[in-house]
């Protein structure tokens, strides 16, 4: 034994879990959950219906392709669902599956509503860090007091998010909110391939100025970066951009109560109105006031 090479091999593999796991777009007959991986897997989840068979949805990319491709970056769309029903799912990567803390995934499906609002679209482009069309990008939209929205980059980099499909944060309304003043935040997550974040408003999402992956941005007030000096560099478009501003907590949806009063001579742009639940972990407030205020 000691004079002979001895070959071991291991059946153990390493589990693609899920990272930054999200459920986006609910509609009355649809959802989308997505997340990713650190290494490139299969992705998948299995739906179980309440009353029903168990089914196996795979990635939307792979759906008229009746195979997969392993990826880092993970969109399942599910539709064919009933209005206000309740839907129970875990994930599905490789030859593992995924739940929350011992129990499936769960998501109440909206009711359905008549009376579409009038169309609003925000756009965009997702660059790699060096410059390219991004493809396959999950970029996510939210605005205040609505659900989370989602799409998926395309080959040339090129998203688009319907914001006037939005809904309040139960679902059983359309979302209101001002088409040319509304704060809101978008995160674009490339997994490994990194991510980005910025702040606008509505009045300059069509486009949204491109996005780098690597970069954080705050449009609010004009199409360029608005950074805090100490924290600028330069692209080799000569374009400032920065890695300081945090928009990740936008994200995060626990209830923290209603906002506490204003002090004298402060406006605050976001939130807008007055005991607006805020949806984070650590709030973001934009807006103005005297100095050392």
């Amino acid at each position: 034994m000691i004079n002979s090479r001895q070959q071991l091999v291991t059946k153990a593999t390493v589990a693609p879990t899920p990272q930054g796991v999200a459920i986006s777009n609910i509609t009355d007959r649809s959802f989308t959950i997505s997340w990713t991986t650190t290494f490139p897997a299969n992705g998948f989840i299995k739906l179980m219906p309440p009353g029903k068979s168990e089914r196996i949805i795979l990635d939307d990319r792979n759906k008229d392709k009746g195979s997969q491709n392993k990826r880092t970056v993970h969109y399942v769309v599910v539709d064919s669902l009933t209005p206000s029903e309740t839907y129970k799912f875990v994930i599905g990567g490789d030859n593992s599956q995924f739940d929350q803390n011992g129990s499936p995934f769960s998501v109440r499906i909206a009711p359905a509503l008549s009376s579409a609002p009038q169309s609003d679209i925000a756009s965009g482009v997702i660059l790699s860090e060096n410059g390219q069309a991004a493809e396959g990008i999950i970029v996510y939209i939210q605005i205040p007091g609505g659900q989370l929205a989602s799409a998926l980059s395309d080959g040339n980099g090129r998203w688009a998010v319907p914001l006037s499909a939005v809904r309040t944060e139960n679902g059983d309304s359309w979302l209101n909110y001002d088409l040319s003043a509304t704060v809101y935040a978008v995160k674009a997550d490339g997994g490994p391939a990194g991510t980005a974040d910025a702040v606008l408003t509505t009045a300059i999402d069509k486009p949204v100025p491109p996005l780098k992956l690597g970069n954080s941005y705050d449009f609010r007030k004009s199409k360029e970066p608005v950074l805090s000096e100490g924290s600028k560099q330069k692209t080799s478009s000569g374009k400032v951009v920065s890695n300081e501003i945090e928009i990740n907590s936008l994200f995060n949806f626990s209830s923290l109560g209603p906002v506490t009063p204003l002090n004298d001579g402060l406006t605050l742009d976001n939130p807008k109105k007055e005991g607006e639940i805020i949806y984070t972990g650590k709030p973001e407030f934009f807006g103005s006031g005297p100095a050392g205020s």
